[in-house]
């Protein structure tokens, strides 16, 4: 197998000619061939490659080189991008191979042609900044090829304009949309099905194996190999795609797409316009006895206060209501047909949801909600699904599975049994990096408990003169939106006139890297999404600051179910489930700090149960142990200047 690897990834290979920073490495090599050979036998691989291996090129080449069809999903959307737009079509270019290559990701990345063109004849928009947005995005429609709003960075990912522009699997028309020919879905679905290799994404992946979409049951009887980058996020990916969900906002949208088709077709059945402001109320209501923003609490617990239980009971009443006055109306338009199937299937969630207190078969699932400022998700989510999974991961196509941080320590079990991966190979390859050479490891000293009410403040004023002795040039990592907001507030008025401090959420993840990397005096703040994902090699980046060790909340619904389920079935659900899951997102948050021979830098850790408590010898082991300490804070601000 070497023999056709060897000239292209070797000490003097093709590589290496074209690119003069280009460093072979046998570790490189030996994954590369790995794959290779799973590709030809049609098996299993699963390999840890630590940062700076290579992994990327080490299975984009075996995959140019074979003759088979591949799908590659990614965890991230970013990663996508950089493999669809610069990666492969260099090694493309080098290996002189004629592929077709197409980047595919699920709908809702693809704006949506009918929706834009029904606000045009109707106000449906209350608020002038969304009018003002949505204009943006109509402007924009009709210059992209691709329809792909990535190209579209001036809103960030969570903007709400998006919802009310893109495609969804409930409100498209399908065949009969009069926008079918021009739509931007379907154009990346029948391209896919033509490529030699298709880009994805995991949520995509799942949503397609979940029976909620169709594009890759087309695609997988044609293809010999998936690899999946990035994944370690599997297993969340799953989970998501997996569960059932009522949104408020979806369904308020639904209500405002009802109401539009009714300004075109008149409104002769008042019924369905008095329940359509009546639900509007209704959901109001429901989401003020979720309390403040940002709660997560498991349906069980919920019920249990007040006023609950016979709110649902009225909400579920008003939505079977419209249902029935929509299917008797159905006929009319494709839009009330699908707006009348989009209700039908809301209803039954939240019949599901009021009947689950009595319904003892349930015990496999979680329902559950979280709450935002004005909008909520009701969730049904499965506990177990290895089951159903290990049903996916079966017939003549290879499996590869490739990800930077899969050991937690404690073998990778915690990895491919929760995914029911019958795991034939696995490959464990170090990253090449010096970290006692490249980096310096720092905790601030008097910090107080992470759980104290100041914690935050003082994490800050600990971390003033480094920033200040790194010149800005620092990625915060937090584990909660609330302390980075809070972060966010303190840092803003403390450095202002020193440093540009930028937060998720501001916009796009792209934008804000790019403007991090080109900025001068720049710190950037962000939580879960930062902890992975982030390439910001040279100086751009020199400090990486976390405030907590990343355990999962034991409060969150679901991963209250998940310890109960361990405790049931006999396993340690500590040992099993949470240590390991924060091991490897701290191992991805630290890995955002050295990402090349040249790179030196700093981590700075907060959470001083790292060096008091029982499990910190673990941590520090498994994450830290090829990090050279500095406790005196005056020779660090030194190393950094």
């Amino acid at each position: 197998m070497s023999d056709a690897l060897r000239p292209i990834l070797g000490e003097n290979g093709r590589l290496k000619k074209i690119f003069p920073h280009f460093i072979s490495r046998d570790a490189q090599l030996r994954m590369a061939e790995a794959i290779q050979e799973t590709i030809q036998a049609s098996s299993t691989l699963v390999v840890e490659a630590g940062t700076g291996v290579g992994k990327t090129f080490a299975y984009l080449i075996p995959v140019l080189l074979h003759d088979k069809k591949a799908i590659i999903s990614t965890g991230t959307k970013n990663l996508q991008d950089q493999l669809f737009q610069k990666d492969l079509p260099a090694l493309r270019k080098i290996l002189a191979i004629e592929k077709k290559i197409v980047l595919l990701k699920g709908r809702s990345n693809y704006v949506c042609l009918y929706r834009l063109d029904m606000p045009q004849h109707h106000h449906l928009f209350e608020s002038k900044s969304l009018i003002k947005d949505f204009s943006i995005v109509g402007r924009w429609s009709k210059i992209t090829k691709t329809g792909d709003i990535s190209e579209l960075d001036t809103f960030a990912d969570d903007s709400s304009i998006w919802p009310h522009v893109v495609s969804t699997v409930d409100s498209c028309l399908g065949s009969d949309c009069e926008f079918y020919q021009q739509c931007f879905v379907v154009k990346a679905r029948k391209e896919a099905l033509t490529a030699d290799i298709v880009v994805i994404n995991h949520h995509l992946f799942f949503a397609d194996m979940s029976l909620k979409e169709e594009s890759l049951s087309k695609l997988l009887p044609d293809v010999g190999a998936v690899v999946f980058d990035e994944a370690h996020q599997l297993y969340e990916s799953a989970s998501s795609f997996l569960s059932e969900r009522f949104s408020s906002r979806q369904f308020l949208l639904l209500l405002r797409d009802i109401q539009s088709e009714y300004a075109v077709l008149g409104s002769d059945h008042p019924d369905i316009l008095r329940l359509t402001v009546s639900l509007k109320q209704e959901i109001t209501n429901f989401r003020l006895l979720m309390g403040d923003s940002g709660a997560r609490e498991s349906w069980v617990d919920f019920v249990k206060k007040g006023r609950v239980l016979s709110s649902l009971s009225e909400l579920c009443q008003q939505v079977n209501e419209l249902s029935v006055c929509l299917s008797e109306q159905k006929q009319r338009s494709k839009g009330l047909e699908s707006a009348w199937q989009r209700v039908h299937s809301m209803y039954r969630f939240l019949h599901d949801l009021h009947q689950s207190e009595q319904d003892d078969k349930n015990h496999n699932v979680v329902f559950w909600f979280e709450s935002f400022s004005s909008s909520f998700l009701l969730y049904k989510t499965p506990i177990d699904f290895s089951e159903k999974l290990s049903d996916v991961w079966v017939g003549t196509i290879a499996w590869i599975y490739a990800s930077a941080t899969l050991d937690a320590g404690l073998g990778i079990d915690h990895f491919i049994q929760p995914l029911g991966i019958p795991a034939k190979k696995i490959l464990f390859l170090e990253s090449p990096y010096d970290y006692k050479k490249q980096a310096r490891l720092y905790f601030p000293r008097y910090l107080p408990s992470v759980n104290h009410g100041d914690f935050v403040a003082r994490w800050i004023e600990a971390l003033l003169p480094v920033l200040e002795a790194a010149a800005g040039r620092s990625l915060l990592l937090f584990t909660s939106h609330r302390a980075m907001q809070q972060a966010y507030t303190m840092l803003h008025d403390l450095v202002v006139k020193k440093f540009t401090v930028l937060m998720q959420g501001q916009a796009s993840k792209y934008a804000l890297l790019e403007q991090f990397k080109r900025g001068h005096r720049t710190i950037l703040l962000g939580t879960s999404s930062f902890w992975q994902g982030v390439d910001v090699q040279g100086a751009a980046l020199c400090c990486v600051c976390i405030d907590k060790l990343p355990f999962a909340s034991p409060g969150d619904p679901v991963v209250k179910a998940r310890i109960n389920a361990y405790k049931t079935s006999a396993h340690d659900a500590f040992y099993d489930y949470q240590l390991p899951q924060a091991v490897i997102m701290l191992k991805q948050g630290l890995g955002r700090l050295i990402r090349s021979e040249t790179d030196k830098g700093v981590l700075v850790i907060g959470d001083l149960r790292m060096l008091t408590k029982n499990t910190a010898s673990f941590f520090l082991k498994q994450c830290l142990e090829h990090y050279w300490f500095v406790i005196n804070k005056r020779l660090l601000i030194f190393y950094l200047r």
